[in-house]
């Protein structure tokens, strides 16, 4: 049931809402969800409007790519997620700070089929562009994410399932970026986020020894 904008944020804004704007009930999500859906719905009046409107020029990626620390350390994330990505019909991606995708790989098939919903490297994936995804909450909470098909606030998301955990600087504890694996609902069992959070930790133990202190 679409509303006006004024109708679908003032509700969530209160903090009194039972459902999202397309009808679909706050109370039957998963806490960490359904705060997502109310920080995507100040940005986003309808699901509907979740869509990627920005995706970077091939030199705009390239320029964003080799200034970006995660450059530095992307052997590394390499070896320890997008072969086993691969193996189980998944994608890796690496996103900055901002929620830009920045490396896109993994299986072909999947990738072929996320692209029509503008996962792609580049593309801008905060929560104030698609909403409620694992890459947007770990983003905008600072805390490992999972989410499945429907839970996604863009319609677009909903046959894909995703887990995704931020990256910090270790020296200064900014954030980053952030590692993710989307496909079908492989990508968020029970096993996917701990093998994130250890790999985040590998990466931030090598970035220590690169990156300068300060």
């Amino acid at each position: 049931m679409p509303r006006g904008t004024a109708a679908a944020r003032q509700p969530l804004e209160l903090g009194h809402a039972t459902e999202l704007a397309d009808g679909r009930e706050l109370s039957a999500v998963r806490p960490l969800v359904r705060a997502s859906w109310a920080r995507s719905t100040s940005a986003l009046p309808h699901p509907s409007h979740a869509v990627v409107r920005s995706v970077l020029q091939d030199d705009e990626l390239e320029l964003r790519r080799s200034g970006h620390p995660l450059s530095a350390v992307l052997p590394l994330i390499r070896s320890l997620l997008a072969q086993p990505a691969k193996d189980h019909g998944l994608i890796m991606a690496v996103g900055d700070e901002a929620g830009r995708l920045l490396w896109v790989e993994g299986d072909s098939r999947t990738r072929s089929q996320a692209e029509d919903m503008a996962f792609l490297a580049g593309a801008d994936w905060s929560e104030s562009s698609m909403g409620t995804s694992a890459p947007g909450i770990a983003l905008a909470t600072g805390t490992a994410a999972q989410v499945l098909r429907d839970e996604h606030f863009s319609p677009l998301a909903a046959d894909f399932s995703c887990s995704a955990v931020p990256l910090v600087d270790p020296h200064s504890g900014q954030r980053l970026g952030f590692l993710d694996l989307t496909g079908d609902d492989r990508a968020a069992n029970s096993l996917i986020l701990p093998y994130l959070m250890a790999t985040a930790s590998a990466v931030e133990a090598h970035l220590r020894a690169l990156l300068p202190p300060g």
